[in-house]
């Protein structure tokens, strides 16, 4: 069995529990932030997508709402690593 087999059969989460992981870093480049988005379904995990948003994309705040708040409403987990406070995306209690 890999790595992957044995992380795939792992138990899934319950449904009310959903994670959404932020840290404040500095980051190389044009890089504004970093998304991974952890998909599930009935077996556990089903996908692991990463989305880089650049500081030059015109509406920077607006594609990193997106992409996080699709991602929490279909009820995917979510790690962030990005430049700015998350107060200033909208992100409370974090």
């Amino acid at each position: 069995m890999s790595w992957i087999d044995h992380l795939r059969k792992t138990e899934k989460q319950e449904p009310d529990k959903q994670y959404l992981y932020y840290v404040r870093q500095q980051l190389q480049q044009q890089v504004y932030a970093v998304v991974r988005v952890t998909w599930y379904d009935e077996d556990g995990i089903y996908s692991v997508t990463e989305t880089r948003v650049n500081k030059s994309d015109a509406e920077v705040i607006q594609e990193f709402s997106d992409i996080v708040g699709n991602a929490l409403t279909i009820g995917a987990d979510v790690s962030v690593i990005c430049i700015a406070n998350s107060d200033r995306l909208g992100l409370h209690d974090l």
